[in-house]
């Protein structure tokens, strides 16, 4: 069995973690499978770890060898020769035909969230209307659609029919997070760390939590703000002149671009409190990542947000520095509270685990094939 794994259209953060942590517990014998053709620019399969049973096809040695590149996302590649796949296995969602059997993956809520696309320019909203037109009917095609969360299944499930198996299969967290000391509240006269873990998006909201830590700081609070993720460019230049032009900001917001997994650990482990006021999510690592990691913290109430923090978090109105601003002082002012949610967080996401993930996800992909 000869898995065809498409990588060509996976961005950074998550979507290559995910990528990783299949291939790091991936088990020819267990998952019945003799090869995994992983399809991706050479930047990602760098990244991927050295198997004796994972083949690294680059995308321009594809286009030489093969066919176009944009035809990797396709899935034509039943057949003879050096490329032939019996199953193929698309993450990024787009694989509209071919030979074989497919399996394709919802990932990015963006395109489904009419709410969140009005933030971007025309161009923008255009390319991610066609973007979910393609997705949509790759997985009207496909055998299977794996789901990261119920809230992406229930939106989606009334686009794509009745025809292709549903499973859910939610991402893991590593180990290295659940390794993160337990929370304790801070030292008298230490101010509270918090920390945000995200890339900067119109739908991440860096500028209201900047609004709410305002007034967090104007109430009298000693809190910090540590944001890490921030990739250089306009927007983070703004946010930075924001933090570094406000007396109530200055000094005490950091801005920080992306970092590596060890780092985000560390980030965690020193934080007293998360917030997660992203409003546009299907099942977001970072989050995951802070609960493992036994941190109390504050989402959005929309999206995936209730259904992944339940009641082992605070769940806020979207959009309101007001609301979060509040949850944040509470949380400073009930450290009792905080430590229970920290707790609750921690066990609420204990059987997240990628060795689960990967079994599951080769099981449902070799599965098509029967």
């Amino acid at each position: 069995m000869i898995i065809g794994l498409d990588a060509t259209n996976l961005g950074s953060g998550g979507a290559r973690t995910h990528l990783v942590q299949l291939m790091q517990h991936a088990d020819p014998v267990r998952d019945r499978f003799s090869m995994i053709r992983v399809f991706a620019s050479r930047a990602v399969l760098d990244l991927l770890p050295v198997r004796s049973w994972l083949d690294r096809v680059s995308v321009d040695t594809a286009a030489r060898a093969w066919r176009p590149r944009w035809l990797l996302r396709v899935g034509s590649t039943g057949g003879r020769g050096s490329l032939r796949c019996d199953v193929w296995f698309a993450p990024g969602g787009i694989a509209l035909g071919g030979s074989v059997p497919r399996v394709v993956m919802c990932r990015n809520m963006l395109p489904y969230e009419p709410r969140e696309l009005a933030r971007y320019p025309i161009a923008a909203r255009a390319r991610f209307t066609l973007l979910a037109r393609v997705q949509i009917a790759s997985m009207r095609r496909a055998h299977s659609v794996i789901f990261l969360s119920g809230y992406a299944a229930d939106k989606l499930s009334g686009r794509i029919g009745r025809r292709p198996r549903r499973i859910m299969i939610p991402h893991g967290v590593s180990n290295a997070f659940r390794e993160v000391p337990p929370w304790n509240p801070p030292a008298d006269g230490e101010a509270f760390r918090w920390a945000y873990v995200s890339q900067i998006d119109r739908y991440k909201h860096h500028s209201m939590l900047l609004g709410a830590f305002r007034q967090l700081r104007a109430s009298g609070e000693n809190a910090t703000l540590e944001c890490v993720g921030c990739q250089p460019g306009s927007e983070r230049d703004e946010l930075a002149a924001t933090a570094a032009g406000e007396p109530m900001l200055r000094g005490v917001v950091t801005l920080r671009g992306p970092v590596s997994a060890s780092e985000i650990v560390s980030v965690l482990g020193r934080a007293h409190g998360i917030v997660y006021p992203s409003t546009c999510e299907n099942l977001p690592n970072a989050l995951l990542e802070a609960m493992a990691a036994g941190r109390p913290v504050i989402a959005a109430s929309v999206g995936p947000m209730p259904e992944i923090v339940g009641d082992a978090g605070i769940l806020v109105a979207p959009e309101s520095p007001d609301a979060l601003a509040e949850a944040m002082r509470l949380m400073m002012r009930e450290p009792e509270m905080a430590d229970r949610l920290a707790t609750a967080a921690r066990q609420r996401v204990h059987l997240l685990q990628w060795e689960r993930a990967a079994i599951a996800t080769f099981q449902a992909v070799v599965d098509a094939t029967h």
